[in-house]
């Protein structure tokens, strides 16, 4: 894992529905066309309301299909991305445990992440993306950080094959893509990288 994630984030385009999407789940001033863009548009947009990424604003819940375990203690998270996050927060040497589980087989994906180390299985693992589309406009105009939970975390998950996730993506209420899961790690590691408080 030598790459510079910003380097490799710009290069995935997103789609532009899902790019509409995005900015209304996370009340964006505009667009992102680019994983790096959205990382940086939220970053910015959580800055201004004082927003940091900590273990404590990560999604997580008492149940889930998606998991990490520090020093033995396993942590449950609505989406896969905030799961891989956590070695990025989290000081240690040793990597971090994360188990997900497909939502349309539940398959059991295992990943193993460090700071700069990956390996899972199965192989052709890959990461869901995207956000709902039955996005009603907030009561307010302050950004609320669980609403955007709600818009995008059910979208965030891990599968076997690229195949599983177009079965699971034809059923499902949102706009979503699929990208290999290193491609997810590299997501993952440039939010803290990026400078920006931000929180997924």
């Amino acid at each position: 894992m030598t790459d510079r994630p910003s380097s490799r984030l710009r290069e995935i385009e997103l789609p532009p529905e899902i790019a509409k999407q995005l900015q209304a789940a996370f009340e964006l001033p505009q667009s992102p066309t680019t994983l790096k863009e959205w990382v940086t548009i939220t970053s910015a947009v959580a800055e201004e309301i004082g927003l940091t990424v900590s273990m404590d604003t990560l999604c997580t819940t008492e149940r889930s299909r998606h998991q990490a375990t520090i020093d033995g203690d396993t942590h449950h998270f609505h989406c896969v991305l905030d799961a891989l996050v956590v070695p990025f927060l989290h000081e240690t040497d040793e990597p971090i445990q994360i188990r997900s589980e497909s939502p349309v087989s539940e398959t059991v994906i295992e990943i193993r992440a460090g700071r700069d180390t990956l390996t899972f299985e199965p192989a052709d693992t890959v990461m869901s993306f995207g956000a709902a589309t039955d996005l009603d406009a907030p009561d307010s105009d302050e950004f609320d950080l669980s609403l955007a939970h709600k818009r995008f975390c059910p979208y965030a998950n891990a599968f076997p094959t690229k195949a599983e996730y177009k079965e699971w993506a034809a059923q499902t209420d949102a706009v979503t893509t699929a990208f290999p899961i290193e491609v997810g790690y590299q997501l993952a590691r440039y939010v803290p990288e990026s400078d920006l408080p931000m929180s997924t």
